[in-house]
């Protein structure tokens, strides 16, 4: 998740350059790299075509690696659940909210230009649609996977959510 929010590759650098060692990815705040405005982050960054590339590219990368779930029988998906997702929404993972936000801000600020114009993918090059679909199926898989049991004398327990994504979406709220 580090090349996600990495400086110079998938978000605008804050400072003059990004990391100058792939170690110093791990020290980067990444709630400060949240790719689009909306729920929770005001400040809407420039666009730029060659990150919203990067980004897509990542995004495919994940959904192959959460695609593993389609090719287990429905029994051994409750005893054996894929260990991608469930490191991407858990707590383990620091990156869970700003990336729960990007991908929430980045499919719900989507406005395609060219709206009900036959033949629009003709006329330009969009680069945010394809980045669009993946978060979309991005948040759709990870929204999916609820693993908290079913039973209520073991979901009042205190402790940190197994979903964050679905905490996260749960707790969004508006104030007026």
């Amino acid at each position: 998740c580090d090349l996600l929010f990495c400086p110079d590759f998938t978000v605008l650098a804050s400072r003059k350059s990004g990391p100058d060692k792939a170690e110093e990815l791990s020290a980067i705040d990444s709630c400060e790299y949240i790719w689009e405005a909306g729920v929770g982050f005001a400040h809407s960054p420039p666009r730029n075509p060659t990150f919203d590339t990067n980004r897509t590219e990542l995004l495919k990368l994940l959904l192959t690696c959460f695609s593993e779930t389609m090719y287990q029988p429905p029994a051994d998906i409750a005893q054996n659940p894929n260990k991608w997702i469930l490191h991407l929404t858990s707590a383990e993972n620091r990156h869970a909210l700003p990336m729960f936000t990007s991908l929430l801000n980045t499919v719900s600020a989507y406005d395609p230009v060219g709206l009900g114009v036959p033949y629009n993918h003709l006329l330009f090059n969009d680069s945010l649609e394809p980045l669009v679909e993946a978060a979309l199926q991005i948040l759709i898989v990870t929204l999916d996977h609820d693993t908290s049991s079913s039973t209520p004398a073991e979901s009042e327990d205190l402790s940190v959510p197994d979903n964050l994504f679905i905490n996260y979406l749960s707790r969004i709220h508006r104030d007026e």
